[in-house]
């Protein structure tokens, strides 16, 4: 754990997209289970400066946290600070992710801690969380072997709390318009691209996305499958600010019905 702390609080700098080096100082400062403290330099201008954290190594996820940074936000000492608040997951991996409005970007990784539930510990600069599953099963997992130490009578000396059991999943409602269509349209056997899709709530899943003279993905009206408004050139690594008004626009317009119900 040491390891690691002093890892995430050496600096990080990294270039990327062909963008000369020392162009980017990341620095993990403070980092737990679902939230970090982050500050970077840099020397390339730019209008705005994008910021992601996202999952590293999965691909088509959407950030876990993003924000945007314009230059009046550096402080005196030349850095741009960020707080992710409680929005990451425990034991993860993430890549930080600060893309300017100019084009270069820079990255940096950021591990979050174990969950309680969890033996933390660290094997080739990496970190792991291990399920208690993996304590005292003949193989070692942990540069520090602390995975497999037993005690004089054999027992095992790292012990966890018995993790709570997940609540099953909640059945989406049956009688919501897309739900009702999804139904009909596999009834009427049209074939599946044709289908609408509904969330877990029942309503039409929140954008969709389609190939014209550019990428563009649309923002759905959740009980008329209606486009709401629409983005040309999608990237969720710069246009985030479309999924969280989409989720505002479709939030407010779930609460109206509720009201007038």
């Amino acid at each position: 754990m040491d390891a690691i702390r002093s890892c995430a609080l050496c600096m990080l700098v990294v270039a990327a997209m062909g963008a000369p080096a020392k162009e980017f100082e990341i620095e993990i400062q403070e980092a737990t289970q679902r939230s970090a403290l982050v500050r970077f330099k840099t020397t390339v201008y730019a209008s705005k400066y994008y910021v992601n954290v996202v999952e590293k190594y999965l691909a088509d996820v959407s950030a876990d946290y993003y924000t945007t940074l314009e230059p009046s936000d550096v402080h005196s000492d030349g850095y741009f600070y960020f707080d992710t608040g409680n929005t990451l997951k425990p034991g993860k991996l993430y890549e930080v992710l600060v893309i300017p409005s100019t084009g270069f970007s820079g990255s940096a990784d950021l591990y979050t801690d174990c969950d309680d539930y969890s033996h933390s510990c660290v094997n080739s600069g990496i970190r792991l969380c291990l399920s208690s599953s993996q304590l005292c099963d003949g193989t070692t997992d942990c540069v520090d072997e602390s995975d497999e130490m037993k005690s004089e009578n054999g027992s095992c000396l790292a012990t966890l709390p018995q993790r709570p059991t997940p609540s099953p999943p909640s059945t989406p409602p049956i009688n919501t318009p897309c739900m009702i269509s999804s139904s009909a349209a596999v009834k009427s056997g049209m074939p599946r691209r044709f289908v609408p899709e509904c969330g877990p709530d029942g309503h039409y899943l929140a954008v969709k996305c389609e190939y014209l003279a550019s990428y563009t993905c649309h923002c759905i009206n959740p009980l008329t499958n209606g486009i709401l408004h629409s983005q040309k050139n999608y990237s969720p690594f710069v246009h985030f600010n479309f999924s969280k008004d989409c989720a505002a626009d479709r939030e407010r317009l779930l609460n109206n019905i509720l009201m007038y119900a």
